[in-house]
């Protein structure tokens, strides 16, 4: 071989090598940015994770304020219709009493039917109250028609107790 072609040879080699090289550098550098792109993916990946979880504990957060206020309301509206329900007893209380001193002022005049008719709304009343009482128990998705419910019973027996007035002023 000749020196010239020694030369070209080594150059060729050295090429060769040089190419190899690069390739080899080339295929390094490549998977380390691939790993350093999935690196970068995955802390993005883990940074939404984390906003989508602080934003559902925000969201958690206002639903249970919601919630909270939502019974507060609640509670609020059954505690003014129980006092609403409960003022509107006292008045029947103070009328059935008045009744009772009526029939007792009337010293015999007044008939069984009457003393039957009052011992009856008494009842009434009685049972209304236990109604009242049982407020407590009642679901909320059941509350519109308990309180529709025993508002109709109690306005029922301030009328009965009303007509029991009138009927008795009559036989006196």
């Amino acid at each position: 071989m000749t020196l010239r072609t020694l030369r070209n040879a080594i150059g060729v080699a050295a090429f060769g090598l040089l190419t190899v090289t690069a390739c080899q550098k080339s295929a390094t550098e490549r998977k380390q940015e691939a790993r350093s792109e999935m690196a970068e993916q995955e802390a993005k990946t883990a940074e939404k994770k984390s906003e989508a979880d602080q934003e559902a504990v925000k969201e958690r957060a206002e639903a249970a304020k919601d919630i909270a206020e939502a019974n507060a309301d609640i509670a609020k509206a059954k505690a003014d219709f129980k006092g609403e329900r409960d003022r509107q007893l006292a008045d029947v209380d103070a009328n059935l009493g008045a009744l009772r001193q009526q029939l007792t002022a009337m010293k015999g005049k007044a008939t069984a039917e009457m003393e039957s008719r009052v011992s009856t709304l008494e009842q009434e009343r009685n049972r209304i109250a236990g109604e009242l009482n049982r407020m407590d128990k009642v679901l909320d998705a059941n509350w519109e028609q308990f309180k529709k419910d025993t508002g109709d019973l109690i306005d029922k027996l301030a009328k009965d107790v009303a007509q029991v007035r009138d009927d008795l002023n009559k036989q006196t």
